[in-house]
């Protein structure tokens, strides 16, 4: 990305007390962590989680919203999308698949 490696790391989990899914994601484009939460959706396999983190760029706060789709057993796809001045982007893609 603009010439510079790309790494970023989530860490999923479920919190028993709120009964929510959660997500933190840090990557090397900032020094904040985002945390989402959010919640299963049976019939479709998401867990759609919604946060909110400062914009390393502007230093304003800005939305993100994390779909995890389980496609199944072997993969699973997460969708990234941001919400600055009232406009939804989609940031990121990223399909996993269980090594073989």
């Amino acid at each position: 990305m603009m010439g510079i490696p790309f790494e970023g790391m989530s860490i999923p989990g479920y919190d028993n007390t709120t009964k929510q899914f959660s997500s933190t994601w840090g990557d090397n484009f900032g020094t904040g962590t985002l945390t989402l939460a959010g919640s299963w959706d049976a019939p479709t396999k998401l867990i759609t989680l919604k946060g909110k983190m400062i914009d390393p760029m502007t230093g304003k706060e800005i939305w993100s919203k994390q779909i995890m789709k389980f496609i199944d057993n072997n993969t699973q796809d997460m969708e990234m999308y941001e919400t600055k001045n009232g406009t939804k982007t989609k940031t990121m893609f990223i399909k996993s698949r269980r090594k073989k």
